[in-house]
């Protein structure tokens, strides 16, 4: 078999499975999903149900339009919605089809008794009574149970077919990807076995066959395309064997052909290493203007490979302009291909690169001749002339820096002479004439000041420097000798003001020293170590030493032998921190009496950042030690003072401590007394939330016995009244007035009953949940306030919200939208509802007129009203924290929030 027939028939069968997976897979997914809703449905039509149930209790307690009309709108939407279960299993459907049956079962009990209890009929001749309404009541609950049970139901089995098509979906994926590496197996071993190996082999053959062995003939094993390619190389051999005379002249024919190639390559390779090494850049073409060749030089001018060139127009590579003008140049391959000579590039010539830079090139273009004399190309030799010009530029600007040169004496603002061995003026510059004390002509001696200089320069064959004054002002004179040319230059710098401020200085100096040995405190100095190294008149006049004894560490010999250990080591560490430095020792006198010095000392730094010296002063401290010994004698006898009135405070003190026993008693039985208190306080909150409790509790007994008894006992009545007045003839007309003036009395008592049922304890709340009690109230809330709009965001789920918090956040929202209806004047009220970072929180904001919280919570007894206390108190003892927000003008915010 072929290998294509193969190969096609791995792929097709490979593409079937694969086709037949995945659509497998698909409709797997398509189930997933359809399955998905019908359980979504399911779960609808089990929350429909019991919505149903609600309502219709509510119509058969209060018989009424709106009750009948929203019952009839909600099974219309549960009916629509039963209609569109659609489900495939066997049980599934029977519990489809039971859910349609107590639909329509639910529908005809509902009926039977919407028209039993509903408007007047000629043909009722019986009273409804109460066993009536507890049948009907029955049978309702019953269809309603039966639907949300099937529908319950339904919806489990719904889930677990979702997770039985989720494991089969998985399922196919794996065996899809199996499915890949199966193909990858097989495609690898027929590519391996039935074609390298054998395409292996075949090159072995083929590789004698061409070393010129053409009597091996190639095994033909298969009937495929291996085998025909063997049986066309065993053709092949057969026919070179034909057409060729023998092995030996197609050898020799080869190898004169080969060295023949091989001249032809080690020509053109000289040739092309030759090009190559060159120094200068060159670029060949042929008579059509293409790039044939571009040797590196060229190609690092140039900015291009030639790779990228071969072929190209030559115009494109080699671009070059006028250097001063920019213009573009002639043509010089056209040129040099009509003129058939050689041609020189123009003066100015710059080429172009590839980057845009300009590069000044020279040389020239020629033709390329083949032994006819017929133009073959054209090459193009150039080279950078970058240095070139540069080189040339910084020619000019030497001599034009020469030049300056020569006229720098004359412009020179300081002085220049230039004087003879002898001491003649050889050249003065126009400055000199201009100062007073350099008043020179040439050939005139030198100045007396100046002459003496040079005659020492030109002795001793040195540059020398010496300050001068030359008619009344200051000059730093520099004398360089030539001895060969027998002259030297005299260079004046004029440093009067400098002189004046060396001056001040030493003024400055003279006088500070001035006031440092008038003062009583001992001035000095040393360098960065340590030591004395000038004169200190004050430190001597004090200690008697002489000028010698106080250099280096001599004045330290003047200080107390108990005081020298100390005072180094504080020494020291100022050196080695380089800050400041203070210390307190004793110095001998010049009569034997040591003194008490506190000494104190700055370092001096250098423009380098290091301590040039040390400064500092010694202030004499012996009257204030002995104030200070003094002070502590005072001290001393102070202290004794202070014992003999301790003794006398400690009797007083027992006094005291017998008084604090009988303190500490009392406190004791306070603290005895807070926490007693505090467990009332905690007993009492026990106690008035298990009031609370018990309050909700009779709360929701009396609404339910309402509902229960009086309701019905007041339905029945009317219903009664009602059947009366349809059964009595028209021969009473004032017992069907008295009869009909009823009627509204008893709806009205019914409207009441229900008012206080809702009050006591909501229904809703126990059948539907704190999410349908909040939008019933609210709704009940703006029929009531028709002035005042709700906004609800409620942001948290049925079953998140505990049972237990359930009646404390109607009981807070009743009273919140209660006090904003009597007092806020507010037209909008915000309402959130959320679970925020494991709390429960209700937020209630209007946008009234607000109050004052302080003003508020000042008041005293019944002035301030119970709304606010009873909602902090239902809040705080359910466990949750609760605060009021209100500023007059500004409306009211109201927070409380519960843990979870």
């Amino acid at each position: 078999m072929k290998i294509r027939t193969e190969f096609i028939i791995i792929m097709l069968l490979f593409g079937i499975i694969l086709v037949v997976i995945a659509a497998s897979a698909i409709i797997t997914h398509q189930k997933l999903l359809k399955t998905s809703q019908q359980e979504n449905l399911a779960a609808i039509i089990a929350q429909g149900a019991s919505e149903l149930s609600y309502l219709s209790n509510d119509y058969l307690i209060y018989r009424e339009n709106q009750q009948l009309s929203r019952w009839q709108s909600r099974f219309a939407s549960f009916s629509n919605q039963v209609a569109n279960l659609n489900v495939d299993k066997a049980e599934q459907q029977v519990l489809a089809r039971n859910i349609k049956a107590n639909e329509q079962r639910l529908k005809q009990v509902f009926d039977s008794v919407a028209s039993a209890v509903g408007g007047p009929s000629q043909n009722r001749r019986t009273a409804l009574d109460l066993a009536f309404l507890q049948v009907s009541w029955s049978r309702m609950a019953v269809q309603s149970q039966g639907l949300v049970s099937d529908a319950s139901r339904l919806s489990q089995l719904l889930h677990q077919q979702m997770d039985q098509l989720t494991k089969t979906r998985t399922i196919l994926m794996y065996v899809m990807l199996g499915l890949f590496g199966a193909l990858l197996l097989a495609s690898y071993m027929l590519t391996y076995r039935r074609i390298l190996k054998s395409i292996v082999t075949l090159q072995a053959r083929t590789a004698v066959i061409g070393s010129g062995n053409l009597d091996i003939v190639i095994e033909e094993k298969k009937n495929d395309e291996i085998g025909d390619l063997s049986r066309a190389f065993n053709q092949m051999t057969i026919n070179l064997k034909a057409v060729t005379a023998s092995k030996a002249d197609l050898e020799r024919e080869v190898t004169q052909r080969k060295q023949a190639e091989e001249d032809l390559r080690q020509q053109r390779e000289w040739l092309h290493v030759t090009l190559s090494s060159i120094g200068d850049a060159v670029i060949t073409s042929d008579t059509e203007g293409r790039i044939t060749f571009l040797n590196p030089v060229a190609g690092t001018l140039t900015g291009w490979h030639l790779e990228e060139t071969l072929g190209q127009p030559i115009q494109d590579v080699f671009r070059i302009i006028n250097e001063k003008t920019h213009a573009p140049t002639e043509d010089l391959v056209a040129r040099v291909l009509n003129e058939k000579r050689v041609v020189a590039l123009a003066n100015d010539t710059a080429l172009v690169t590839k980057d845009g830079r300009e590069v000044p090139i020279e040389d020239s273009a020629a033709p390329i001749l083949d032994v006819a004399g017929n133009v073959t190309g054209v090459v193009l030799v150039f080279h950078d002339v970058t240095e070139k010009r540069r080189a040339q530029q910084a020619l000019r600007e030497a001599h034009q820096r020469a030049a300056w040169l020569a006229r720098f004496p004359d412009e020179n603002p300081n002085p220049v002479l230039r004087a003879s061995a002898d001491g003649s003026v050889l050249y003065c510059n126009p400055a000199s004439a201009e100062l007073h004390g350099w008043t020179c002509e040439v050939g005139q001696l030198l100045q007396n000041e100046l002459f003496p200089l040079v005659g020492q320069a030109m002795a001793e064959r040195r540059e020398l420097q010496q300050d001068v004054e030359l008619g009344g002002r200051s000059y730093s004179v520099s004398v360089t000798p030539f001895p060969a040319e027998r002259y030297a230059n005299v260079y004046g710098r004029e440093i009067t003001e400098r002189k004046r401020v060396e001056a001040a200085l030493r003024e400055s100096e003279k006088r500070y020293r001035s006031y440092i040995e008038m003062t009583e405190q001992l001035g000095w100095s040393t360098n960065a170590d340590g030591e004395v190294a000038e004169d200190i008149p004050s430190w001597r006049k004090f200690t008697g030493q002489s000028e010698e004894e106080v250099k280096g560490w001599g004045w330290s010999k003047s200080l107390h032998p108990d005081d020298l250990e100390h005072t180094a080591l504080v020494w020291r560490n100022a050196v080695a921190t380089r800050s400041n430095y203070e210390v307190e020792y004793r110095i001998r006198r010049y009569d034997g009496v040591y003194r008490h010095f506190l000494a104190r000392g700055v370092p001096v730094f250098k423009d380098d950042g290091n301590i040039l010296e040390w400064v500092g002063t010694c202030v004499d401290i012996t009257e204030r030690k002995r104030a200070g010994d003094a002070l502590q004698q005072r001290t001393i006898e102070l202290q004794q003072l202070t014992e003999t009135l301790e003794q006398r405070v400690q009797g007083r003190t027992e006094e005291v401590e017998a008084a604090n026993e009988a303190l500490k008693a009392e406190i004791d039985e306070c603290a005895r007394i807070e926490i007693e208190l505090k467990k009332s306080e905690s007993d009492l909150r026990q106690l008035s939330a298990a009031l609370l409790s018990a309050q909700e509790r009779e709360r929701k007994l009396i609404a339910q016995e309402i509902h229960d008894s009086m309701g019905a006992s007041l339905a029945a009545t009317k219903f009664k009244v009602e059947t009366a007045l349809e059964e009595m003839g028209d021969d009473n007309p004032q017992t069907r007035a008295a009869l009909g003036s009823v009627i509204p009395i008893i709806q009205g008592t019914i409207e009441e009953a229900r008012r206080i049922q809702m009050s006591l304890r909501p229904s809703v709340l126990d059948d539907l949940g704190i999410l349908a009690t909040i939008n019933w109230f609210c709704r009940q809330f703006e029929s009531t306030y028709s002035n005042i709009r709700i906004k609800k965001e409620i942001e948290i789920e049925e079953h998140k919200v505990p049972d237990s918090l359930k009646i404390v956040i109607y009981r807070v929202l009743q009273e919140a939208l209660n006090n904003i209806a009597k007092h806020s004047k507010a037209a909008v009220v915000l309402l959130f509802l959320r679970k925020t970072d494991q709390k429960v929180q209700l937020v209630i904001r209007d946008s009234g007129q607000g109050f004052d919280l302080e003003e508020t919570y000042s008041r005293k007894g019944t002035a301030r009203g119970l709304g606010l206390d009873s909602m902090r108190e239902r809040t705080e003892l359910s466990g949750g924290s609760f605060s009021i927000e209100s500023n007059k003008g500004k409306g009211t915010t109201i927070r409380a929030s519960w843990g979870l």
